[in-house]
């Protein structure tokens, strides 16, 4: 799938990219150290979407659960996720950027978030 603009995206941003027909079929486009990336678009603990979150550095923060992830190898950097979030590979191609996903794109499993008893 092309990725829109590639040449216009700023270093330090991030967008969600439909990249599937189903649910929660995205990738999350990040541009870090003038270099795109593509990973889970959800966090694995919440389920939110990282593109709501906050990138640093090469990591991308979770607004919801504040795990955070880092978006050149996907893996878990902060809790309370216990998982990382997969990556995809940005091919170029006729001065063009591609991102190469299974036609199945695999699902994490998302743990619920706990929440507090409103009753007493």
């Amino acid at each position: 799938m092309e990725i829109p603009n590639a040449e216009a995206i700023e270093d330090g941003s991030m967008f969600q990219l439909p990249v599937g027909q189903g649910l929660k079929e995205d990738v999350l486009i990040s541009k870090y150290n003038g270099k795109l990336y593509a990973t889970g678009a959800y966090c694995t603990y919440s389920g939110a979407p990282l593109s709501k979150g906050v990138l640093v550095d090469d990591k991308v923060l979770c607004s919801t659960s504040g795990s955070g992830f880092s978006v050149t190898t996907g893996a878990l950097e902060y809790v309370p996720s216990q998982d990382g979030i997969p990556i995809y590979e940005i091919t170029q191609k006729d001065g063009k950027s591609f991102v190469r996903v299974p036609k199945k794109m695999e699902q994490k499993k998302v743990a619920k978030m706990a929440t507090r008893d409103k009753s007493n």
